[in-house]
């Protein structure tokens, strides 16, 4: 059955690609999870429009944030984390907490996709976190302070 992906299904697909999957797989799984949607003449034509939109939008925040890589370039971003004794978090540091602290401090939007963390943070001290815009990179230090 072709379908047309509504979200990015791990093993399947990225959002707005049409793809062939089993029948069954289609019906009692990525439809009723509005996952994905049959892949009618009109479903395909609007995907197309959906996804050359996302592409756009996706090459203008591009864009703008490689003007802005100057910016980022050796930036050091504090965040207040709880851990325990041993400095290990209670919680992992999110590329959320990442991006709006980046935003604080730099005024800079960074998209998370754009962010590239080589492990999850889960130790306080200070972490190297690149943001890579195509073949334009930069580098920030993290540093994750307990409280």
């Amino acid at each position: 059955m072709k379908i047309i992906l509504l979200q990015d299904v791990p093993k399947v697909g990225k959002k707005w690609e049409v793809k062939s999957v089993a029948d069954g797989f289609a019906q009692n799984s990525l439809i009723p999870r509005r996952l994905a949607e049959a892949a009618t003449a009109s479903a395909v034509a609007r995907a197309a429009t959906a996804r050359a939109d996302a592409n756009a939008k996706h090459s203008a925040s591009a864009d703008a944030l490689a003007q802005n890589l100057k910016k980022i370039e050796g930036a050091r971003v504090e965040i207040n984390a709880k851990a325990n004794e041993q400095g290990h978090l209670f919680a992992a540091i999110h590329e959320s907490d990442i991006i709006t602290a980046l935003k604080q401090k730099t005024g800079v939007e960074v998209a998370p996709e754009f962010l590239k963390i080589a492990h999850s943070i889960k130790t306080s001290g200070e972490h190297s976190i690149e943001v890579s815009v195509g073949d334009v990179k930069a580098h920030f230090t993290l540093s994750v302070i307990v409280n």
